[in-house]
């Protein structure tokens, strides 16, 4: 089935999240793990989503990629080139994946088929969607598979997931996402289980990935060295909100929300250790429970500087007077600098 084209003219954002809430119903009732999220990302740019677990970065992900169990209720508005993706019928929306969206999961071993070679999974890419006959689709997968770093692909082709590395295995799983050329890729800590060398392989693809075909990323990651050697943009999350975004120079060098604050004095670097020297910093306290009800700010119960307006009234993102660029926001009462 052909993917839907707007009729208008392409707009500049690739991706438009509006308001985006999804809740999980469950036997202790709605469970909300993202409430009113919105972002942008335009082409040929990657946008981080960052933010401790369970703050509903995965979440958001999979909302955009219409992954979610039966269970999932997902409202606002996901607009993939001008169409919100929440509107179109589930035949219509699984023809946008794997062609003009693709994902790379976060562990590998749990995505790929234990019992089918690497090379007819990323073939099965090629059929499902038609772009390419049972002979033409093993040298486009061997194309793949050397432009992703694998050497001896004619080899490995026939391998089974058990005999790759941690490493390789992620390297199938780009070759697999980039196989259709995806207007959009969205990549879950792609780089989590890997050491910093292979990490840094696996973010240099992606690199050139975008530069070749201009896509658009949204980059779903934990780790802040992650976020400053990939990122045009950072969005930070707390408890399914977004308390931070904007270029990723203006937020890590003048964050001004304390969550991003704290996140980033939480950073191991040297002479930070747990025993002798400065102490490890942390942030204190403890992650509110999903299934609670939180007036005024999620952050409250853990923030220094929280006050009682903080306890009654939840902030907006409002633009802050820390950093350089007008699309730096912050969803705090008293941001550091204050608001603009």
């Amino acid at each position: 089935m052909t993917a839907p084209r707007p009729t208008a003219a392409v707009p500049d954002s690739l991706l438009e999240i509006d308001g985006l809430a999804t809740s999980f119903q469950t036997p202790r009732g709605a469970l909300r793990a993202v409430d009113g999220v919105s972002l942008r990302v335009e082409r040929g740019q990657t946008v981080c989503i960052a933010g401790e677990s369970g703050c509903g970065k995965s979440v958001t992900a999979l909302s955009v990629m219409g992954l979610l169990p039966q269970a999932a209720r997902v409202e606002g508005a996901i607009r993939f080139n001008g169409v919100d993706l929440l509107t179109l019928p589930p035949a219509q929306r699984r023809a946008l994946r794997g062609r003009a969206m693709a994902m790379v999961f976060q562990e590998p071993m749990s995505a790929l088929n234990p019992v089918q070679s690497i090379g007819w999974q990323v073939a099965e890419v090629f059929a499902i969607h038609g772009t390419a006959g049972r002979a033409e689709a093993r040298q486009k997968v061997l194309a793949l598979l050397r432009r992703v770093g694998i050497a001896d692909p004619e080899r490995r082709y026939d391998e089974y997931p058990h005999q790759m590395s941690g490493g390789m295995k992620q390297r199938v799983m780009i070759a697999m996402a980039l196989a259709n050329g995806p207007e959009l890729l969205i990549a879950d800590e792609p780089t989590t289980a890997l050491d910093v060398t292979i990490q840094a392989q696996v973010l240099q693809l992606l690199r050139e990935a975008q530069r070749e075909l201009g896509t658009g990323i949204l980059f779903v990651t934990h780790d802040l060295a992650v976020v400053a050697g990939i990122a045009d943009r950072l969005v930070v999350m707390v408890a399914g909100r977004v308390v931070e975004q904007g270029s990723v120079i203006d937020v890590l060098e003048t964050p001004a929300h304390p969550y991003t604050i704290a996140l980033l004095a939480a950073r191991p670097r040297p002479g930070l250790t747990r025993r002798g020297g400065d102490p490890l910093p942390a942030i204190p306290g403890a992650v509110p429970s999903p299934f609670d009800r939180v007036d005024g700010c999620r952050y409250q119960a853990r923030c220094p500087r929280v006050q009682a307006r903080c306890r009654t009234d939840a902030p907006a993102l409002a633009r802050v007077t820390r950093g350089a660029g007008d699309g730096h926001a912050a969803a705090c009462h008293f941001p550091e600098g204050g608001l603009a």
